[in-house]
């Protein structure tokens, strides 16, 4: 009899130019770890600009995850792109039935371009509404910043946790250094830091494919102290191996297994 695999569950905004759910996907395939997706939004784009972002309705998202769950049981979930106060709430409430998932949370308000995604003023109440139910958050200091309008990593860090996620990840956290340099903050204090050589030029999918390492990590049985370093250096090393279209940013090459 073959072995019962619960896939990663990965809800977000589909990028065509290769960020996004599509960074998700390939991240999982590279740590041979199956996965199902959610769309919460189409977005415009290329790694130069942002046209448009169009979210889909929140019964049409409510639809495809109840349908997707009655045969599927996702136990390790990665939430990036929640465009809207409508589909925080839907995702809120199916989480709420759910007992013992690991929620990996990248909360997305810009495009690596920079681009407007539609999420500036309900950014810091999205996360207000989905930490509850969140195992770990991931955003760089600029997002951890802005989502608590604190002056630092730590307390940034302090104030998710207090919102109700149980760890937090913030990333790059001396963004002007050699390194980068990510720093875990988890709810009894410990702190845990981990840092890599940063990579020359800039890329598209780099928070996308942290994040997503990190939850096929823990769908592995990783602590989540190995699954935050070894995801650390994944990352660097898909950007060593970056794709160069010729457009304004390069893509991570996720092809390497664990």
């Amino acid at each position: 009899m073959s072995k019962l695999v619960f896939p990663n569950l990965l809800i977000g905004g589909h990028d065509p130019s290769g960020a996004g759910l599509q960074a998700d996907i390939e991240t999982c395939a590279a740590l041979e770890i199956p996965c199902v997706s959610v769309i919460t939004a189409l977005t415009v784009q290329n790694t130069s600009r942002v046209v448009r972002a169009q979210p889909v309705e929140a019964d049409l998202f409510r639809e495809t995850l109840l349908t997707l769950c009655e045969e599927v049981d996702c136990r390790y979930v990665k939430i990036g792109l929640i465009p809207n106060r409508a589909i925080a709430e839907t995702l809120a409430d199916f989480l709420q039935l759910q007992k013992n998932w690991t929620v990996v949370f990248d909360p997305v308000l810009v495009a690596g371009s920079g681009g407007n995604l539609g999420v500036h003023e309900d950014g810091r109440e999205i996360v207000r509404i989905l930490a509850p139910f969140t195992s770990l958050i991931t955003p760089n200091l600029n997002e951890a910043k802005r989502l608590t309008t604190q002056p630092d990593a730590e307390s940034a860090a302090c104030e998710l946790i207090g919102d109700g996620c149980k760890a937090v990840l913030i990333t790059d956290v001396e963004p002007s250094g050699a390194a980068v340099i990510n720093r875990l903050f988890q709810s009894r204090g410990a702190i845990f830091e981990c840092s890599v050589t940063r990579a020359q030029g800039t890329y598209h999918g780099t928070g996308c494919t942290l994040s997503s390492a990190i939850t096929a990590l823990l769908s592995q049985g990783d602590s989540l102290d190995r699954a935050v370093e070894f995801a650390t250096r994944f990352t660097s090393e898909s950007l060593v191996r970056a794709y160069d279209y010729g457009g304004a940013q390069r893509l991570p090459n996720r092809t390497k297994k664990k």
